[in-house]
């Protein structure tokens, strides 16, 4: 950044409130982070209009920080502005059950206000590291209370410099989220609505959440806070835990002994080390049962001769009874590999080794007590995938779920298996059965249930259908399934498969067609 540029912030805000080079661990609750090109500590709503519109002028990035509680920052720093809105602008003002505050304003300030004023309501926040303004962007919450609960009014900036009030109605808040999050608004203050209370339960209420806060979690080293997506109806903490993650390291950061939900600093640690370590965990061996299938010559037949493809005696149990019997003794076994083309097992195998990790059993029976059974019910961690999306159009749904489950299958056989759609599509109805029969039943049974719903998916479909329709020949009955299919997907824009991420689990759907 030049010289002039430099200058033009210390003149518009004072050069006692310019900072160049700032390390910005020196800001961030992590105590994580290389230095800022240009770190400014404006005021006033004036002095933050000054510093965004140089931004604007020099084309320069910024970003908005608060207390640096929810942040981790580059070892390289940050190559823009940093707008600290912390310290300056953090005045609280009460009025009858209402609070104003600033956006800098610290939410334990803001609760030590609705404290003395005997105001209930704000008890949840008291605890949580952050400013009012980082707040309302993320809804932030802890022990059953959310920002959404309390707030009555937002004063922000536009991108454009203009200064709203948008009422708590309009702001869309969820999990982490709000409209100003979406929008790229700038927080100025809040009006937060509470309610007369009683000081002394005011008082109880705030200690009992403190002594948790301190009980449980590892207030004592820098963090960012709660690390982790919070899964629906479930512990981020409780789900790392289980997985055998407690005090898992890389270099100064950790996966904490007392939370597992948090990562700390536990030492110099650096924001690679912290990305390393979100990016690793224990090796897992994925075992799919769909190579434990016996052949097709074995298949048990329904009532009207049809080979019956979704019993689970079309695999070879006695032996995923032993491979799995071996797995739990001894972390080791050999696995067999089923040739889907010539739909018969294959004379190679996969000698598995889990290394002191965990094993991923995926099928479509792999929730049957069965199988389940063979492995001490300590050990096992039950996960039911499913779709729950579906798709409208001006009201009217045009995508199902059996929709989506369909294409999946069909392009999956097509890409991977060599299989024709045709075979496919006349085994779906018995497909459906099946599940009815034999896998439906144990949902009930599972621990996490997991939502595969991609809506790029959509896309990747779109563009699958055309190709594969192309490929084959369909007659009758199946030919219409098929088109009836496509034309739910006619309003959806293909996809280019080569924008499909390569971890992405569609990849076993679609992973194959791409080139």
């Amino acid at each position: 950044m030049n010289e002039q540029i430099r200058q033009k912030f210390c003149l518009e805000l004072g050069t006692e409130q310019v900072l160049f080079d700032e390390p910005m661990k020196k800001h961030t609750t992590f105590r994580i982070g290389g230095p800022a090109d240009v770190f400014v500590m404006p005021r006033t709503i004036e002095e933050v209009s000054k510093a965004l519109e140089i931004c604007r002028q020099e084309q320069l990035p910024y970003f908005i920080l608060g207390n640096g509680s929810n942040l981790l920052v580059s070892d390289q720093g940050y190559r823009g502005v940093i707008i600290q809105l912390d310290r300056n602008m953090e005045e609280i003002t009460v009025d009858g059950t209402e609070i104003r505050a600033a956006a800098g304003a610290l939410l334990s300030s803001i609760a030590v206000a609705a404290r003395r004023a005997s105001l209930a309501g704000f008890e949840f926040a008291g605890g949580i590291p952050g400013t009012l303004g980082g707040a309302v962007v993320m809804n932030a919450g802890a022990y059953g209370g959310e920002m959404k609960d309390v707030l009555k009014e937002v004063t922000v900036m536009t991108g454009d410099g203009e200064i709203r009030v948008i009422p708590a109605s309009e702001l869309e808040m969820g999990y982490r989220t709000s409209i100003i999050k979406k929008a790229g608004y700038l927080v100025l203050g809040a009006t937060i609505s509470l309610k007369e209370g009683n000081l002394e339960e005011i008082k109880a209420l705030t200690r009992e959440l403190s002594e948790k806060r301190t009980s449980k979690q590892p207030l004592e080293f820098p963090s960012a806070g709660s690390t982790f997506k919070r899964p629906e109806g479930y512990f981020a903490g409780k789900l790392i835990q289980d997985s055998g993650l407690k005090g898992f390291t890389v270099g100064g950061a950790q996966v904490s002994e007392k939370h597992s939900g948090f990562v700390i600093n536990k030492g110099n640690a650096t924001a690679a080390d912290v990305m390393e370590l979100i990016r690793q965990g224990t090796y897992a061996h994925v075992v799919s049962l769909d190579n434990f299938f016996r052949g097709a010559e074995f298949y048990p037949r329904l009532p009207d001769g049809t080979l019956d493809y979704e019993n689970p005696d079309t695999m070879d149990l006695p032996l995923v009874r032993q491979c799995l019997h071996e797995l739990s003794e001894t972390g080791k076994t050999t696995l067999p590999i089923y040739d889907f083309a010539n739909e018969r097992r294959s004379s190679e195998t996969e000698a598995v080794d889990l290394q002191g990790g965990v094993c991923i059993v995926e099928g479509i029976h792999a929730l049957n007590p069965e199988l389940t059974g063979l492995v001490p019910a300590e050990d096992v961690y039950r996960i039911y995938a499913g779709l729950r999306e579906e798709y409208a159009i001006d009201g009217r749904r045009v995508i199902n779920t059996q929709d989506i489950r369909l294409c999946r299958r069909t392009l999956r056989d097509a890409a991977a298996r060599g299989r024709s759609p045709e075979k496919t599509l006349a085994m779906w109805d018995r497909v459906l059965d099946g599940e009815t029969r034999y896998i439906k039943g144990f949902k009930t049974t599972a621990d996490f249930l997991l939502d595969t719903s991609f809506t790029y998916e959509l896309g990747l479909i779109s563009r699958l259908l055309g190709i594969v329709r192309r490929q084959f020949t369909l007659e009758g009955h199946n030919a219409e399934l098929w088109d009836e299919t496509a034309r739910r997907f006619e309003h959806v824009v293909p996809l280019d498969l080569e924008l499909l991420p390569a971890d992405s689990m569609l990849r076993e759907f679609y992973g194959s067609a791409v080139k």
